[in-house]
């Protein structure tokens, strides 16, 4: 039994939204207390408002420590204008200053007001959708395996490559070209698993490793979306 709680405890931390699925209730409790107030101080320590952020607020202030703060941690504080401060307070008049205060019905209204604004929306809507299911149904099929933990193991460490080298790789080849074939080589790994299911064919490393490679993709493929939304709008 101590060993078995000890191989839960380390699927856990290797993957925790998932892999606390597979541990007893009382250790899913202790696990979550205790990692609550951690992550409670780092991001209060750690994650600031953006300056974007605190501009739209009118707090310009903050917005001009905020952007001082980061151009010294990457010794860039040469590129920011002399009149910062002015500059902010420009681009508050000008944006946000004489705009009406916005409601949830308009910002849902804004998503369909132009043609361009529709077929943006009409595409990223189910390619969420369908990003999320895959993400997420690849970890609820641990049960299939003869270890659960040894999935949740490798599929945390496929996501490693997801969240290194998916930047350089989108800047070389273009966020179009490297969704589209994420998603194609994602789908078509899924199928060859289906296929050897389909066939009986019985080898658990390969199952893993393919099954592990198209996890790869659809965090690479989530992780670009999630980047570079914001540049549709």
């Amino acid at each position: 039994m101590l060993l078995l709680n000890l191989r839960a405890s380390s699927g856990s931390v290797d993957n925790p939204p998932y892999g606390l699925e597979f541990c007893p209730t009382p250790l899913r409790s202790a696990f979550g207390v205790c990692m609550a107030l951690p992550y409670a101080v780092m991001l209060s320590l750690l994650v600031k408002d953006s300056p974007r952020w605190l501009v739209t607020r009118g707090r310009l202030k903050e917005a001009e420590a905020s952007l001082l703060r980061v151009a010294k941690w990457n010794k860039t504080t040469y590129n920011l204008p002399d009149n910062l401060m002015g500059v902010l307070e420009d681009i508050y008049a000008k944006e946000c200053g004489e705009k009406p205060t916005s409601t949830l019905l308009s910002r849902f209204k804004s998503l369909v007001s132009s043609p361009y604004l529709r077929r943006v929306t009409g595409i990223l809507v189910p390619v969420w959708l369908m990003q999320s299911c895959l993400y997420i149904s690849i970890p609820l099929s641990a049960d299939q395996f003869p270890s659960p933990f040894v999935y949740m193991a490798v599929l945390g460490v496929a996501e490693i490559p997801a969240y290194t080298v998916t930047a350089p790789i989108t800047a070389r080849l273009g966020r179009k070209k490297f969704l589209v074939g994420g998603l194609l080589l994602t789908c078509a790994l899924q199928i060859l698993v289906v296929v050897l299911i389909a066939i009986e064919y019985q080898n658990y490393w390969l199952n893993m490793v393919l099954i592990a490679s198209g996890y790869t993709m659809i965090c690479s493929v989530y992780q670009v979306n999630l980047v570079f939304s914001w540049h549709f709008s």
